[in-house]
């Protein structure tokens, strides 16, 4: 991704939350490159306003004074108003728009995580630092283990980070194990999609057990959008 993709698409998560940014975007956004950028966005968004403001002015002073320029002056109005309305669109496709997987994604509830228990194993540690949401913590804990439970929320954990290749690698270790109560599959196709493998993941949503039947109703959902 070259630099003015990257600058873009900060932007654009700036524009819905902070939350959004992984580590390394939230260095990217505090840096020189990026707040010039962001002042060159914002001037340019303001030109585009004055010039509206402008035109639209001149043209209901003419027609608060009746005079005779009004007829020739409505045409001019017009393409700005279409030019405005273009521009305006192609803004909201690049900062506003949400895409397949911010639409369906959602956080999984911590279910494995024994609460009334004292004992502080690594796993334990892990599901209770996934729990408060502190992702790095819960990949570090539960890195080295290799029970279904830790492997599933170790994937779950580096998708809350965006660090969709991990999480689809543990996923795929999933696959040897029978008869799981986690609906792998929805988490594997929302993977997919974001990184870039429409069919796989097409697939891996059509195999999203009917057990699940709100993330079964979720995959078919997301089929119809993607089709």
């Amino acid at each position: 991704m070259n630099l003015d993709s990257q600058l873009l698409e900060i932007y654009d998560k700036l524009q819905k939350s902070s939350e959004l940014l992984t580590e390394e975007e939230s260095i990217v956004a505090a840096s020189e490159p990026y707040l010039m950028f962001e002042k060159e966005m914002l001037l340019l968004n303001q030109k585009i306003r004055i010039n509206h403001l402008r035109e639209k002015k001149e043209y209901l002073q003419n027609f608060e004074n009746g005079k005779s320029e009004l007829n020739s002056s409505v045409p001019k109005f017009l393409f700005y108003f279409f030019l405005l309305t273009i521009l305006f669109a192609i803004s909201y496709q690049y900062f506003f728009k949400v895409d397949t997987y911010d639409k369906y994604y959602e956080s999984y509830p911590m279910t494995a995580l024994n609460r009334s228990s004292s004992e502080e194993s690594m796993q334990e540690l892990g599901f209770l630092a996934y729990d408060q949401k502190n992702f790095n913590s819960a990949i570090k804990n539960l890195e080295e283990l290799n029970d279904p439970y830790s492997i599933f929320y170790k994937g779950l954990s580096n998708m809350e980070l965006q660090n969709f290749e991990m999480a689809l690698k543990s996923f795929d270790e999933l696959k040897k194990y029978r008869a799981l109560d986690f609906p792998i599959n929805y988490y594997r196709g929302l993977c997919l999609l974001k990184l870039e493998s429409k069919e796989e993941a097409m697939e891996a949503f059509k195999k999203v057990s009917p057990v699940y039947k709100y993330y079964k109703n979720l995959s078919e959902a997301i089929l119809v959008e993607i089709k």
